[in-house]
């Protein structure tokens, strides 16, 4: 911050001396203040979008008309992954969907959508793109775009030393000693001839019981430990190399982006959507504030 400020005002200042007759050379710089301002993440605008609460009555509604509804009110790029002739799986765009909400973010209604519509064999999910494109569909579809992460688990793995076998002190016994003038020999500490000492589980044990854990409660049809195609997982140095989709990411890591909470901006207005003829109707508001983008006042 304090260096682009310092270059802003030595570009100033190359303007003020060219007025003054001198230093041509400074002056020929662009007065650009170098205040760059931080280019937000795109995923991280996509999930505060997606978070902004709404309520909804949606009564058998086709699910493109759905998807293509809840991506106009939160201003966000939705790529439905459909069935079609290039793809043997896929959703179905006259799948007919029905959910009512009051008050729930955008997503939570998107994620419910796909619930209805998912089969037993193959569910629905959601990922997101590094330009901030959420790509819904089957998991089956999702899987095709994995990344590799690495996750540090080191402060996962390290064992706090039990000392349960810290010495113990013969207080009768050091007593005697000293009412005899000193000349005894003994030890005042009870020691046991058994080290007491837990024994501590390796690295590599702890790191396999984690690895298990992963495999059977995020996912566990998708790993292929467990014969899935989607997801691998290793042991590495005090770390977890994962390749997998985004949706598992999401599970293991969360993102650093992701949202803490509803924006207070919208925790005094009420979005009410009502859906008929398959289009979305006019958005209505109580409170105070306008109505926004595509709204009415009430």
């Amino acid at each position: 911050m304090f260096k682009r400020n310092r270059v802003c005002e030595s570009v100033l200042a190359g303007r003020l001396l060219l007025a003054a007759g001198i230093g041509p050379l400074l002056a020929a710089a662009p007065l650009v203040c170098a205040q760059q301002q931080r280019v937000a993440d795109p995923r991280a605008v996509a999930l505060d979008r997606l978070s902004r609460p709404i309520s909804v009555s949606l009564e058998n509604e086709r699910l493109e008309d759905v998807i293509k509804f809840l991506a106009t009110v939160s201003n966000t790029t939705i790529d439905p992954l459909w069935l079609d002739d290039r793809g043997s799986t896929g959703l179905d765009r006259d799948a007919r969907v029905s959910v009512r909400a009051h008050e729930v973010p955008v997503l939570t209604v998107l994620e419910r959508a796909l619930q209805r519509v998912q089969d037993s064999f193959d569910g629905n999910s959601w990922s997101m793109t590094e330009d901030g494109i959420i790509e819904v569909g089957p998991k089956s579809r999702l899987n095709r775009r994995t990344e590799l992460k690495i996750y540090d688990i080191q402060d996962l793995l390290f064992q706090i030393p039990n000392y349960a076998d810290a010495p113990e002190i013969d207080i009768d016994q050091a007593t005697q000693q000293t009412g005899g003038g000193g000349g005894g020999t003994g030890s005042i500490f009870n020691q046991d001839d058994q080290d007491d000492r837990e024994q501590r589980r390796s690295t590599e044990d702890q790191a396999s019981e984690l690895i298990d854990i992963i495999i059977e409660t995020i996912e566990p049809e998708q790993w292929r430990d467990n014969g899935g195609d989607a997801a691998t997982i290793r042991f590495y140095r005090g770390t977890l190399i994962v390749r997998a989709p985004d949706y598992i990411h999401r599970q293991l890591g969360g993102y650093d982006f992701w949202p803490r909470g509803l924006s207070r901006r919208y925790s005094d207005r009420q979005r009410q959507f009502d859906r008929s003829e398959n289009r979305p109707s006019r958005t209505r508001y109580s409170g105070s504030g306008d109505a926004g983008q595509g709204g009415s006042s009430p």
